[in-house]
C-alpha cells in the first residue's frame, strides 16, 4: 500500500493539496459545494466514486 500512498501524495503535490489515504484506504475530495469524489485503493486498482449532493443552508 505504500506505493498507493506515494502516488496519491504526488498527485496532491501537483494539485497543491496534501492527499493521503485514510485507514480505510480512501481519499475523499470535495470538488465544489456539491460534488464529492472518493478514491479507494484496492490491491491492484483504484476505485473512483462520485456523488452530487445538495447542501441546504
Amino acid at each position: 500500500m505504500q506505493a498507493h500512498q506515494d502516488i496519491i501524495a504526488n498527485i496532491g503535490e501537483k494539485l497543491g493539496l496534501p492527499l493521503t489515504f485514510d485507514d480505510n484506504n480512501q481519499c475523499l475530495l470535495l470538488l465544489d459545494s456539491d460534488i464529492f469524489t472518493s478514491i479507494e485503493a484496492k490491491d491492484d486498482i483504484w476505485l473512483l466514486n462520485g456523488m452530487i449532493i445538495l447542501i441546504w443552508q
